[in-house]
């Protein structure tokens, strides 16, 4: 991959159809905001990676949705076991919601609402992105946690990060992963 397209991570997926290899990196951001400004760079990257040509509307949806990704973008291509690149590109849009009204604000004034109302007027997102910030809480819960010592015990869900993906170059329905986690309140 080029300078600022920095592959971190392989995934298997035997049971998926063509059994490929998932790569994947991150755009650092000085060229997220180059690839955001310049569709045909990021046509040019691919290409030069192995990644068959496809049409350009594809790679200006993804320089749009660069330009209004607030941080991290992470791209994802998949081998196949011949060696050739399959025919699928992503991008995922990261969002940092450290709580509950951090996230309502991005996503109803914020980057997170230009995203998703991006994906909306494209038709990959469908009436539930209107309601995903909802589940976005926080609560915390006393428990005894052994007999006569009280704590509190949290549970966070947040929306983490937006995934787009083309296939043979048309956009496919957007996915929104979150991230959940629970535990103790240190004391």
């Amino acid at each position: 991959m080029s300078p600022g397209w920095e592959l971190s991570y392989l995934g298997m997926f035997q049971g998926r159809e063509g059994s490929p290899l998932r790569v994947g990196g991150y755009v650092d951001a000085i060229e997220k905001d180059r690839c955001a400004d310049d569709p045909a760079r990021i046509s040019r990257i691919l290409q030069n990676a192995g990644f068959p040509a496809i049409h350009g509307e594809a790679f200006a949806q993804a320089a749009r949705v660069m330009h209004l990704a607030p941080s991290k973008i992470d791209f994802q291509i998949d081998v196949l076991p011949d060696g050739r690149l399959g025919d699928a590109f992503a991008i995922e849009v990261f969002f940092d919601c450290g709580s509950s009204a951090s996230a309502r604000e991005l996503f109803t004034e914020g980057a997170g609402a230009q995203v998703v109302s991006q994906c909306r007027e494209w038709g990959i997102a469908d009436e539930r992105a209107e309601r995903m910030v909802d589940m976005a809480f926080m609560r915390a819960l006393p428990v005894e946690i052994v007999e006569g010592v009280r704590a509190f015990f949290y549970f966070k869900t947040m929306p983490c990060w937006l995934k787009l993906r083309w296939v043979n170059g048309i956009l496919q329905p957007a996915k929104m992963y979150y991230f959940m986690l629970a535990g103790p309140i240190p004391a």
